[in-house]
């Protein structure tokens, strides 16, 4: 077996496995006490309310084949035959976990705390090998381009919270939605920690007359500093200003550093969602 057969059945049987914890969860933590997952799993919930005959998993797999038959020629078929694959068995999963076992219903707290750090966790291994399951995010890409302003992300999000209060007013009960906002709140974040783990940094900008100062302070910290040849547009002076990257732990100690320095400088602090390099993660050839 090559290299590249054993990391595509390594890659399926990690999707595999997060497909089944996110049917876990959703069997033994959401459905017990009616939450909403959102998206299209969420829409099949409340499809399944009304036609009890079809399944949960059945109506996920039929909502998502207009959306894979639309995109495959859009995003490509190496994707969507991997994203089909993964949306399948997570809507098989559904029905599978059901058929094993039948979960008692959680207290509303836990249930839609421990639900979402699941379904996080079990998205989040699916999200790191480079496919999705369908519903909210594939078709928040398909329409992204007809609606300006909105990321991807914010769109998706905005479907997942339209589909929690829709499922909230057919089952009439608004703390079910504000325990399924709660809940979606955890498993996004989850999903952030499991797919890029803990090479969150911030991204700091400074121009300051003091440059050289900072640089050689931040240097000795073992940070890694570049230089960045700038003009102001007002006064046409010329000064570098310094591009660094640093983890959240030490960014108190870098501001203090700065406003010891240079009480005048100016400090652009941006999040950087995932650093690679020397100090920080390694480089895959994973997308995500």
């Amino acid at each position: 077996m090559n290299k590249d057969t054993a990391e595509k059945i390594r890659s399926y049987l990690i999707v595999t496995l997060g497909c089944l914890l996110m049917g876990f969860s959703f069997n033994c933590f959401y459905h017990p006490i009616m939450l909403s997952l959102g998206g299209f799993s969420g829409i099949a919930q409340i499809l399944n309310h009304f036609v009890p005959s079809i399944s949960i998993g059945i109506f996920s797999i039929l909502l998502n084949a207009p959306l894979f038959i639309i995109a495959w020629r859009k995003l490509g078929a190496r994707f969507l035959v991997k994203s089909l694959y993964t949306m399948i068995v997570v809507s098989l999963s559904f029905d599978l976990w059901a058929m094993i076992y039948s979960f008692k219903p959680l207290d509303l707290i836990l249930g839609s705390v421990y639900g979402g750090v699941t379904l996080g966790l079990g998205l989040g291994m699916v999200l790191r090998e480079g496919t999705s399951s369908g519903g909210t995010d594939l078709l928040a890409v398909l329409i992204r381009p007809y609606i300006g302003g909105l990321s991807i992300g914010n769109l998706g999000l905005i479907i997942d919270i339209v589909v929690i209060l829709i499922h909230s007013s057919v089952f009439r009960g608004l703390d079910l939605a504000m325990y399924s906002g709660v809940s979606l709140f955890i498993s996004y974040s989850v999903v952030d920690l499991v797919v890029y783990g803990k090479n969150t940094a911030k991204l700091t900008y400074i121009i300051s007359s003091k440059n050289d100062e900072i640089a050689d302070r931040l240097l000795k910290m073992n940070m890694g500093v570049t230089k960045i040849e700038a003009e102001g547009a007002y006064t046409g002076t010329s000064r570098p200003v310094l591009l660094c990257a640093v983890r959240k732990r030490e960014m108190l100690a870098v501001k203090k550093l700065i406003k010891e320095v240079d009480d005048n400088a100016f400090f652009i602090l941006c999040d950087a969602t995932e650093v690679l390099g020397e100090g920080f993660g390694t480089h895959s050839d994973n997308p995500l």
